[in-house]
């Protein structure tokens, strides 16, 4: 059996840090990157990182899922709420084990705030055109106002983005100036008795 290739378990940040020849297409993979990229091994010691790993906060490693995994490829989106940013942490397992017998993996990290956050447009977008959809139907094919009315309500409330709890109602105006309940969401017997009318300026 032809003897695996060794890494030397040195830290990324010490001097003289380096791969072994046989694995020297790792550093110029990983110096080609423009994203985060480094190679861990298995005790979480860093071999070695590019300039992008260095000069930035090191998110978290997806290492023992990537180890339970069997082999593949394992990628976490991580949230940091401080500065409502995203990160693609991504583990590769490489054919390459250190000089003591730890696993090497590659790791690599990218920015996707900017792809969440247009994700996270495009279902909104989607979901007011599905509201709308939904509310011209109730329209035309609502047995009664009343019933119009409560799906409106129903639908609005639906909407994730736009409640903060299930609760609300619809009025409609009479002609003496008195705002009457035709619709209701979650509002209790006590709220149902003092607003089912309630004058205008109240």
């Amino acid at each position: 059996m032809d003897a695996k290739p060794t890494m030397p378990p040195v830290d990324a940040t010490a001097p003289g840090a380096a791969l072994p020849p046989e694995a020297a297409h790792y550093r110029l993979l990983i110096d080609a990157m423009p994203q985060y990229a480094m190679i861990i091994d298995a005790r979480h010691r860093v071999l070695l990182a590019n300039r992008a790993a260095t000069d930035a906060p090191w998110p978290g490693r997806p290492l023992e899922e990537s180890q339970a995994s069997g082999g593949v490829l394992t990628e976490r989106e991580l949230h940091d709420p401080e500065t409502d940013r995203w990160t693609l942490s991504s583990i590769l397992p490489l054919p390459l084990h250190t000089a003591d017998g730890a696993q090497l993996f590659l790791h690599t990290a990218q920015d996707i705030t900017e792809t969440k956050r247009s994700a996270a447009r495009n279902l909104r977008h989607l979901q007011e055109q599905e509201t709308l959809g939904r509310l011209l139907r109730r329209s035309i094919l609502a047995p009664s106002v009343t019933d119009m009315f409560q799906g409106v309500l129903d639908d609005l409330l639906a909407l994730p983005w736009l409640r903060i709890e299930a609760k609300g109602a619809i009025f409609v105006a009479r002609p003496d100036d008195t705002l009457v309940m035709v619709a209701q969401a979650g509002l209790s017997e006590a709220l149902l008795d003092t607003c089912r009318e309630v004058p205008f300026g109240t």
